[in-house]
């Protein structure tokens, strides 16, 4: 098996610089920095560019299998794109092209997500207030290259496995927005079942069913303040941190470990 740089098989575009009259409230969506992680890139939370915007920079849009690296802050994050809508990629998210017949895309964004290509990246980072890495240093990363019938192979099965992952987490997303619909019905609106037979009293959060009580959720819980650091913890010890806690969800999809 060959180890050559990424560049001598694929090139690193940076992002679009879209202006501020760019931006709208609706319209293409645009992958920013904090959209890619863990070979994923999301859309959630993000934000979009006007049709007019989107015809400046079309050399910008991305398709279904495109391979993203960050190249600010968040150093050397690796995303696939998995949607067929039209998007585009902001500046300080470099997208990897391969410029070799005999290289799978879909390989390529799995070699870069190996732990060691993210630290090489943070290693070759320049700026003290925020690092930053260019194209040309992401391009000098060494790549393990098996022949493209291996390349495929393997993309075939890491792809195969993301794509579980995917539908598991769409279901989830399904099962998370029921639950949050279910408490609206029983918790807010008190159409719980059985309610036909049961009387609204009042309270000091306004009618609620005889029998409930409106308290303070501090009646109810102990709040435990107390820090301590990952390397207090013994080595393996599953740690749940705040960047661990996923916005807008109750499923918790990733922990740390002690010993840090």
């Amino acid at each position: 098996m060959n180890i050559v740089p990424l560049g001598n098989i694929a090139k690193v575009q940076s992002g679009y610089a879209f202006k501020k009259q760019d931006w709208s409230d609706s319209g293409y969506p645009v992958v920013k920095i904090q959209h890619v992680r863990a070979g994923h890139v999301s859309l959630e939370n993000c934000s979009y560019i006007s049709e007019e915007a989107a015809k400046l920079s079309e050399h910008y849009i991305l398709f279904r299998g495109d391979v993203l690296v960050t190249m600010s802050g968040e150093i050397g994050s690796v995303g696939v794109v998995r949607v067929d809508r039209p998007i585009f990629v902001n500046q300080r998210v470099g997208r990897v092209t391969p410029t070799s017949p005999d290289i799978d895309l879909l390989y390529l964004g799995y070699a870069m997500q190996e732990p060691k290509q993210k630290q090489r990246m943070e290693n070759y980072a320049y700026g003290a207030a925020q690092p930053n890495i260019s194209p040309t240093l992401i391009e000098s990363l060494p790549i393990y290259l098996p022949k493209l019938v291996v390349q495929k192979q393997i993309a075939k099965i890491l792809g195969n496995l993301d794509d579980l992952i995917e539908n598991n987490r769409r279901r989830i997303e399904i099962l998370e927005e029921m639950a949050r619909l279910l408490y609206r019905e029983w918790f807010v609106h008190f159409r719980f079942p059985g309610h036909e037979d049961v009387e609204l009293v009042d309270s000091d959060l306004g009618p609620i069913p005889e029998g409930w009580k409106a308290g303070k959720f501090e009646d109810i819980v102990i709040q435990i303040s107390k820090t301590i650091a990952p390397e207090e913890i013994e080595d393996g010890t599953p740690l749940v941190g705040l960047e661990h806690l996923p916005r807008r969800s109750t499923t918790l999809h990733d922990y740390g470990g002690g010993g840090g």
